[in-house]
């Protein structure tokens, strides 16, 4: 799988799959579980450990970008095919690099597999999200793997209830399974103070996503803020998470004159970014490529209202009336100001945005894990 991995001297950190979130809810069906993917180092944890009872990480290194995979694929392409012969029940997470050589891999030893496709590659490699010289050649690539993938695996997870689904079906006989992968504990669910909501002043927004690519929409949102604060609407913008955009992003908000009423907070573990979003009267969600994002379900449980854009699995959870559309600074303008004019209307959404993601709360979602994982032991062990 590709995932947010650091390395910290020996010991694998993520912000958002940390064990108990992640490898912890298969541990009780498996003997044990591995855990294979790549790991880049830092100097300071972020997050929780990875790693946990019954639970080992494979780093296949820090390799990112064509002319590192090239020269590490030998190393790569060895360390994952003995960990995928070594696999009694193999799962590969769609879409990514990782995930298409894997893919091969089974291919060329005939190793049954099952598959969980947690993103649109399409909307990854579009040409508003990427503009990388190779962004049509990954595209085909991306979307033919993940196809593939669906078509030939013993089960599919999906984290959508219908999007993914449709975009990438599995074959007729294949059990399918459709429910997010978010680690959202029952405690998290309060209900937002009503009176600080639509209290008088700045109205506060923020934004939780990573930095590394252009598909989370972060250049049209400061566009977006900039226009606002020329018309005199008070707003003021947070924006959590790190990657190798931040310096970009930073010199735009200079450039787009908001400097001043954008704080860029980098990466926190995800606890922080559920406490740093409570704090906040609107989440705004710009993104061009999503699945079912972890960061907008986790607004929506802390009663933080969410504005979002209509791609992926968004619009499964989102009423119209919360959707914008993916790419449009006009959109995402009109929204926000619609909302600064009219504060009263983010009780409502509050409200009923935390009554819809019940549904994905812990308690609710473990079920769905437990009798998924009773069918990969019963059914697609080796």
């Amino acid at each position: 799988m590709d995932g947010n991995f650091s390395r910290v001297g020996r010991e694998i950190y993520s912000p958002h799959m940390g064990h108990e979130k992640f490898a912890g809810r298969f541990t009780p069906h498996f003997d044990g579980v591995r855990i294979v993917a790549r790991a880049f180092p830092k100097a300071r944890p972020i997050g929780s450990l990875v790693t946990g009872p019954n639970t080992s990480f494979v780093d296949l290194g820090a390799i990112r970008g064509a002319r590192h995979w090239l020269l590490g694929l030998p190393r790569t392409t060895t360390r994952l095919a003995r960990a995928i012969r070594g696999a009694q029940t193999l799962l590969i997470r769609f879409p990514g690099n990782v995930a298409t050589l894997a893919l091969l891999l089974c291919w060329i030893a005939r190793k049954p597999f099952s598959a969980e496709i947690v993103a649109d590659p399409a909307d990854y490699f579009s040409k508003a999200a990427s503009n990388h010289p190779l962004r049509r050649v990954a595209k085909w690539l991306h979307c033919g793997s993940t196809a593939l993938a669906a078509r030939r695996a013993q089960s599919v997870r999906y984290v959508t209830d219908a999007y993914l689904q449709e975009k990438y079906p599995p074959r007729t006989h294949a059990a399918s399974f459709g429910f997010s992968d978010a680690f959202l504990p029952d405690g998290l669910f309060a209900a937002r103070d009503h009176d600080v909501l639509a209290r008088p002043g700045s109205l506060r927004l923020i934004n939780v996503s990573m930095m590394h690519n252009r598909s989370k929409g972060h250049a049209a949102l400061l566009e977006a803020v900039a226009r606002l604060k020329r018309k005199q609407v008070a707003v003021v913008l947070t924006l959590v998470g790190d990657g190798a955009l931040r310096a970009e992003l930073e010199a735009l908000a200079h450039t787009l004159g908001i400097a001043n009423a954008v704080v860029f907070r980098g990466q926190v573990a995800s606890e922080a970014a559920c406490a740093a979003v409570a704090e906040h009267d609107l989440f705004v969600l710009p993104s061009l490529q999503e699945g079912m994002p972890r960061a907008m379900l986790e607004a929506m449980a802390v009663g933080t209202p969410v504005l979002g854009t209509r791609v992926g699995g968004i619009p499964e959870v989102l009423p119209p009336s919360d959707l914008i559309r993916a790419g449009s600074v006009d959109a995402i303008e009109a929204a926000i100001e619609a909302i600064a004019r009219d504060p009263a209307r983010l009780v409502d959404m509050s409200a009923r945005q935390q009554a819809k993601v019940a549904g994905f709360a812990y308690s609710a979602l473990q079920e769905k894990y437990d009798a998924y994982c009773r069918y990969l032991v019963e059914r697609c062990a080796a």
